[in-house]
């Protein structure tokens, strides 16, 4: 309909049999978006209940292979659930977890699992969706062939999926695939999510008196740099030492917007676009 004339703006995606094409095209914009795909793990069964385990299994994965070979829209390599955050006092986000398959195989023996011997089948979880398909079988197979481990993938609907996944510690999921788009551009807008007290997100039973600390610290201080290092220190917590979760990528804005006939409208990282600002040149 785009290609047509019928629609002056499309916020769909292309098919991916027609990315390459768009991307050519002066009027695909691309933008940063404040959003992260990610993998949640169920904290509280063995053997991903050691951080050991869950540290190796972030360690073994390849980013690149998975942006450069499956999803291919510009997204961003995500080593934290929060993106940076420009403003008057921006955030910037603890390091995470490198990449290194030496490091992942030396945890997992560490953890009694050498080559993955003794270590159970993993269940990993995801909702119908072509490309979450494509990752899990990327992730699925740089898991076995290095960690040595089995992977099971399972694919729900999405009503079931999130019935599964509200159950939490009572389901038989190890690892699920999650995602999250923040609605104002601050950190707790992210960190929020693995509070202990908001059991209505946090499915995989992540919980930390420390972390909920510094977040609460947080809170209780005037918008500036002290603030922004309390976040800092709590992700540090949650992506790092604790490992509760497994960030892959972060999202960004895809539109195609005839701009030779509508101004006012421009990228921003909520992609909000009031109509009242959007005039016909």
């Amino acid at each position: 309909m785009y290609e047509k004339g019928a629609l002056d703006w499309s916020t769909s995606f292309p098919p991916s049999d027609k990315l390459a094409e768009a991307k050519r095209r002066p009027d695909y914009v691309l933008s940063p978006a404040l959003g992260t795909y990610y993998y949640e793990f169920n904290t509280t069964k063995p053997p991903f209940n050691d951080p050991r385990v869950r540290r190796a299994f972030a360690m073994a994965v390849s980013r690149a292979d998975l942006l450069g070979k499956i999803i291919q829209a510009g997204q961003v390599p995500a080593l934290t659930l929060t993106p940076p955050l420009a403003g008057r006092f921006p955030y910037v986000p603890p390091k995470g977890v490198e990449e290194n398959t030496d490091k992942a195989r030396k945890l997992m023996a560490d953890a009694g699992f050498a080559g993955g011997k003794g270590f159970p089948r993993v269940r990993l979880l995801y909702n119908t969706n072509d490309q979450h398909k494509l990752i899990a079988e990327s992730l699925r197979d740089r898991w076995q062939q290095t960690l040595g481990v089995t992977v099971d993938l399972i694919d729900q609907q999405w009503g079931t999926f999130l019935q599964t996944r509200k159950a939490g510690g009572m389901s038989g999921y190890d690892l699920v695939r999650a995602g999250w788009i923040a609605d104002y551009r601050d950190p707790f807008a992210f960190l929020s999510l693995y509070a202990s007290e908001n059991k209505e997100i946090n499915d995989g039973g992540y919980s930390s008196a420390a972390y909920d600390s510094l977040l609460s610290k947080a809170n209780s201080l005037a918008d500036g740099p002290d603030r922004m290092k309390l976040f800092q220190n709590a992700e540090g917590l949650l992506v790092d030492k604790d490992m509760a979760i497994l960030p892959l990528y972060f999202y960004v804005s895809q539109n195609m917007v005839s701009m030779s006939k509508w101004g006012g409208w421009y990228p921003n990282v909520l992609d909000v676009h009031p109509l009242k600002d959007i005039y016909r040149k």
